[in-house]
């Protein structure tokens, strides 16, 4: 069969929009890589985390073990797990490199998140101590965190390498132990002093003297009186606030 010249013509276009994706609708768009897989990051405890699956023990720095305990204000507290529970709040994104392995075969590194040095971080808030048998890095950041009493530099701790060869503090609590006669316990008190939401105001510590509370963002929510007697003190009235 013959076909004639105009029906040559419109094939041929047709041919050649099919082929160019013509024909109606818009053009695919190409395709993407598929994005990379999230960093997956488990906090250990305060100086080591696995990344990827890798072990890091953070350079230069050694952090309460877990289960260690601190003392502050005559009251015991968990500060190896509130240590870790530190560096856990800041893990998203963290990212750790770094060469060495101890003899744990963990890697020796430095982690950051959000462009902050974590191993500093720890340090400088008092949620590690600077490991100055291996390295100098953080004595600056270790003294800054004492003068300021942050973290553990709030009261009494075993340093945490004397804590692993079983050295634990004397003594036992006494805060908690107190009888109160008004609405707020010592041991209330106590816990609010290490969260810092208390503070002694005025008065002779360990005799006598005041409390102010704040409502944890800062705002005064009352003021609690504290006599210390010979059983280290009573909470005999507190006076607004919750």
């Amino acid at each position: 069969m013959t076909r004639n010249p105009a029906t040559i013509t419109a094939l041929a276009a047709v041919a050649l929009l099919t082929a160019c994706g013509g024909g109606g609708g818009d053009p695919e768009p190409p395709a993407t890589d598929p994005p990379p897989p999230a960093t997956v990051v488990r906090v250990i405890d305060a100086d080591t985390v696995d990344v990827d699956g890798t072990r890091f023990r953070l350079h230069g720095i050694d952090a309460p073990e877990t289960r260690q305990t601190c003392r502050a204000m005559g009251r015991t507290w968990n500060c190896g797990a509130a240590a870790t529970e530190a560096l856990r709040a800041r893990a998203e994104g963290m990212s750790c490199s770094g060469g060495e392995t101890d003899r744990y075969g963990r890697t020796i590194g430095t982690c950051s998140a959000g462009g902050t040095d974590l191993n500093a971080w720890l340090v400088a808030n008092g949620w590690a101590l600077a490991y100055l048998q291996y390295s100098g890095d953080y004595a600056d950041e270790e003294a800054q965190a004492r003068a300021a009493r942050l973290g553990i530099h709030r009261g009494r701790f075993v340093d945490p390498w004397d804590w692993r060869r079983g050295e634990r503090l004397d003594g036992t609590d006494t805060f908690a132990a107190v009888t109160t006669s008004g609405t707020l316990d010592a041991a209330a008190l106590a816990d609010r002093l290490l969260a810092g939401n208390a503070m002694f105001v005025h008065g002779r510590w360990m005799e006598h003297g005041m409390f102010a509370m704040t409502d944890g963002i800062g705002g005064q929510a009352g003021r609690v009186a504290v006599s210390f007697g010979s059983s280290f003190g009573t909470v005999p009235s507190w006076s607004g606030g919750a």
